[in-house]
């Protein structure tokens, strides 16, 4: 893959302290994970949630996926959680899964993505803060255990909102 950055977008979003942030996106649509648990993504309030959608069927998700596990690996302890929903059937991603080494939970929608969403592509991913508002949103795969990311994760968690400049492709440097 060539060596060049990917450009990320960045939504608008005001800063953390201003009376016109955005409405939270709705989080209490229902997800199964791979071992066949609902939940959804309202159990994770409180927390800074990286959420990717993605299918086993999409070459740039399957490529992209060990770096939201190495991800979902760092931040284990920053109050920073990674969810992977997938569209598709339970069996499907179990199948897939069993052949990588992707050690993170992965889910399947219950219900679909929500409109307010907006998915309108796969790989999609969002930053959503403790409040459950989106700080970032990106189109495409991306290398998400990237030190960029990691630090703007923290600083999410922090409270800030840092710009992320740009990122690696998946296997770039």
């Amino acid at each position: 893959m060539p060596k060049f950055l990917l450009v990320l977008l960045l939504v608008a979003a005001p800063p953390l302290h201003s009376q016109g942030r955005p409405e939270p996106l709705p989080r209490d649509w229902r997800v199964m994970d791979t071992a066949g648990r609902l939940t959804s993504l309202a159990a994770d309030s409180g927390k800074v949630v990286v959420v990717n959608a993605w299918a086993t069927w999409c070459l740039p998700c399957r490529v992209e996926m060990p770096t939201l596990a190495a991800l979902a690996d760092s931040m284990k302890t920053d109050g920073i959680v990674v969810r992977a929903i997938a569209p598709e059937t339970r069996e499907a991603v179990v199948r897939w899964a069993r052949g990588q080494r992707i050690a993170m939970p992965l889910f399947v929608e219950i219900q679909s993505f929500p409109a307010a969403w907006k998915l309108d592509a796969l790989p999609r991913t969002w930053v959503l803060d403790r409040d459950g508002r989106v700080v970032f949103t990106h189109r495409g795969a991306a290398r998400w255990d990237h030190p960029e990311v990691i630090r703007f994760l923290r600083a999410v968690a922090r409270g800030e909102v840092t710009p992320l400049p740009a990122l690696s492709p998946v296997g770039g440097g």
